[in-house]
C-alpha cells in the first residue's frame, strides 16, 4: 500500500497528494493540536495555496507564479456556418 504524501499545511488545512494517477489532491481541516503535531513531524507550512500547486506541477514556486501571470492565449474563432460544402 502506498503511503500518503503530506504536501503541506495552509492555514488550518492539511493538503494530501493524489493517491493514484488522475486523482487530485485532498484537503482536510485540522485543529491546532494536530497542526502543531504535524509541524513537529516535519510537514511544511505555506502562506498560500500557490505553493501546493507548484508542488503538484513539479515546478518551483517562482515558475508557477510566472505561469499565472502570463496572459491567456487568445481564443481562435471557429467557423460554424452551415454552408461548408458538405451534403449533410
Amino acid at each position: 500500500m502506498k503511503e500518503a504524501d503530506l504536501l503541506g499545511i495552509v492555514g488550518n488545512t492539511l493538503v494530501i497528494g493524489p493517491f493514484y494517477g488522475g486523482d487530485s489532491e485532498h484537503q482536510i481541516t485540522i485543529n491546532q493540536w494536530t497542526k502543531d503535531d504535524l509541524i513537529e513531524r516535519g510537514v511544511p507550512v505555506y502562506s498560500d495555496y500557490s505553493y501546493i500547486m507548484a508542488i503538484l506541477y513539479s515546478v518551483s514556486h517562482e515558475e508557477y507564479m510566472s505561469w499565472k501571470s502570463e496572459p491567456l492565449l487568445e481564443e481562435t474563432s471557429i467557423d460554424c456556418s452551415t454552408d461548408n460544402g458538405l451534403p449533410f
